[in-house]
């Protein structure tokens, strides 16, 4: 009895803490529009250092990340994600179709992740 109580709250717990994940997204800070994205590595030789993996590091994205309806708005994301986390820029940027199965004509859902760099000055 004692450890199915247990099982239910352990389960209440990780149940609350994934809802609670993703809530209405933030404010877009002016900072954003300063922070570049790029598919691959920033050009130049400039010297940079990794400061997170968006939607990818966190065990949590092995069962739920964000969802964006196109690459626009997933760079946009990305973009306060940076800003939060006091980078300069994004690189190793993507998105995939996560219904790949299903019609290009219908509306696609998009899951979009990338790397927080800091320049090192």
């Amino acid at each position: 009895m004692k450890i199915t109580r247990t099982l239910a709250v352990c389960g209440f717990c990780a149940f609350a803490a994934g809802c609670s994940s993703f809530g209405e997204p933030p404010v877009r800070p002016p900072q954003a529009d300063g922070i570049a994205v790029y598919e691959q590595q920033p050009p130049g030789s400039r010297p940079w250092r990794l400061v997170k993996r968006v939607w990818v590091e966190p065990w949590r994205s092995a069962f739920q990340v964000p969802k964006y309806e196109s690459a626009a708005q997933g760079a946009a994301d990305l973009q306060v994600q940076a800003v939060a986390l006091g980078g300069d820029a994004v690189m190793n940027f993507g998105c995939y179709r996560r219904d790949a199965d299903m019609p290009m004509e219908s509306r696609p859902v998009l899951v979009c992740n990338g790397s927080v760099i800091k320049y090192v000055q």
